[in-house]
């Protein structure tokens, strides 16, 4: 995923209500509803009409504003022939699983906050038809790619890294058992799986990804950065307790440059612009389009 394209507009509402504001605001709203039971409280029912009801009162013109946005976007990007291919959101999707630590963590992530991976590539679609659309509006000169890299260079410059895996133990003892059976021919995920406290981790081998210095703890981070690839090292304390860990990968610290950061930070900056510019744009668009709304 080129730059940190994220459009401001809401794409999905999001009906999100607090216990205590649902227990004061129902009372409200109740009617005689009809139609299918939704819920039942013993020989009570709660029916879709009264559920609509609430939902119209609570969130009613957010959700329909939201719902028209979404469909300018889709007429816009049919008038002005754009399409978004399948492989493009894949893509987007692979950056969001290396940011998470794997497709298993961004989607426990999606879940924790009520979403799930066609929630996440519906957003994505519709960025990307924003993006699409706008992009051939704006103008990035080279001068603002030569201004933005010279103010934000440090943040382009590539910091040694190592890619690694572990597995946290609580005690010492154990620690030595696991490495034992590593050093038998054990696989590391699957002692991983058994072994480890790491619950954010355990069932994906022990994954960490790439950290760089002053991301760990110091212990962690010393026997990492001065372990030679592919070798068990450890025990290591903690204060979570003990690990085992390997090096799968290092990279060197890279000093950027311009040129090699140019396609870069010009994306960025056309982030930049179309994030400040969709809300007008839209603006602009409710204004062109017969919109009727009788809710």
């Amino acid at each position: 995923m080129k730059g940190n394209f994220r459009v401001i507009m809401v794409v999905v509402v999001i009906i999100a209500m607090l216990a205590g504001s649902v227990y004061i605001g129902a009372g409200a709203f109740r009617t005689t509803g009809s139609g299918d039971t939704v819920a039942t409280v013993g020989s009570e029912k709660i029916t879709k009409d009264e559920l609509y009801d609430f939902m119209v009162k609570q969130s009613g013109q957010q959700a329909i504003d939201t719902l028209v946005s979404e469909k300018i976007i889709e007429l816009e990007a049919k008038k002005n022939n754009v399409t978004v291919e399948a492989a493009e959101i894949d893509e987007e999707i692979a950056t969001y699983e290396e940011m998470y630590g794997g497709k298993e963590a961004l989607e426990t992530a999606l879940a924790s906050s009520g979403f799930d991976m066609d929630y996440l590539r519906g957003n994505i679609e519709t960025n990307l038809m924003i993006k699409k659309i706008l992009e051939p509006t704006i103008e990035i000169t080279d001068a603002e790619i030569s201004e933005y890299f010279t103010a934000n260079k440090a943040s382009f410059d590539q910091q040694e890294e190592v890619s690694a895996r572990h597995i946290l133990v609580e005690t010492v003892e154990v620690a030595n058992e696991v490495l034992g059976k590593l050093n038998a021919g054990d696989d590391f995920a699957a002692l991983a799986k058994e072994y480890s406290i790491d619950t954010s981790n355990k069932d994906n081998g022990g994954e960490l990804g790439f950290f760089g210095r002053g991301q760990m703890v110091p212990a962690f981070e010393d026997a990492a950065f001065g372990a030679e690839v592919g070798k068990v090292v450890g025990p290591v304390e903690t204060d979570f307790g003990f690990h085992l860990l390997i090096v799968d990968e290092k990279k060197d610290a890279v000093e950027a440059t311009l040129d090699s950061k140019k396609e870069e930070v010009r994306d960025m900056l056309l982030d930049q612009k179309i994030q400040s510019q969709v809300t007008t744009w839209l603006d602009e668009k409710y204004k062109e389009y017969d919109i009727n709304i009788t809710l």
